[in-house]
């Protein structure tokens, strides 16, 4: 019974992390979609990314409990608020751009996720960087900016 309890209690978690990542998706396109929409300077879409990725950050990566919680999400969050500079000039649409800064977030946070654990091995972080950029090559080719 105590299986059960904790399977259920792992979905729930598992559950509310993939809630969190389709709201910080859809942040993510609102952010960027200020430069397309609303022709605004790319600084206001890099802080708008940087506050929406600290308070994700800090929602799915506090159940950690890491010591340096607060240095992991703002370096994260630092990390991520900087990929706009660099899809920015790919001149991505807000759709485009709001996948590409989630798969930078997922192997960010794969690998710290894999640090905080103890898990993080060469292995692991090469596998991490293979499947990003495995999925940025995907998303470029199937949005038509890349043939």
């Amino acid at each position: 019974m105590p299986n059960s309890l904790k399977q259920s209690y792992l979905n729930k978690k598992e559950i509310k992390n993939l809630i969190c990542f389709v709201l910080f998706y859809f942040w993510l396109v609102f952010s960027y979609g200020l430069i397309s929409f609303f022709y605004l300077p790319v600084f206001l879409t890099v802080i708008f990314v940087f506050f929406g990725a600290l308070f994700f950050g800090y929602c799915v990566l506090r159940w950690f409990h890491p010591r340096n919680l607060s240095f992991y999400v703002f370096v994260s969050s630092l990390v991520i608020s900087q990929f706009v500079w660099l899809i920015h000039f790919v001149y991505a649409d807000h759709w485009t751009a709001g996948s590409l800064l989630l798969i930078v977030y997922f192997v960010w946070w794969d690998i710290f996720k894999s640090k905080m654990q103890g898990e993080l091995t060469l292995v692991i972080f090469l596998r991490d960087i293979f499947f990003g950029i495995a999925g940025l090559a995907a998303i470029l080719i199937s949005s038509g900016m890349v043939i």
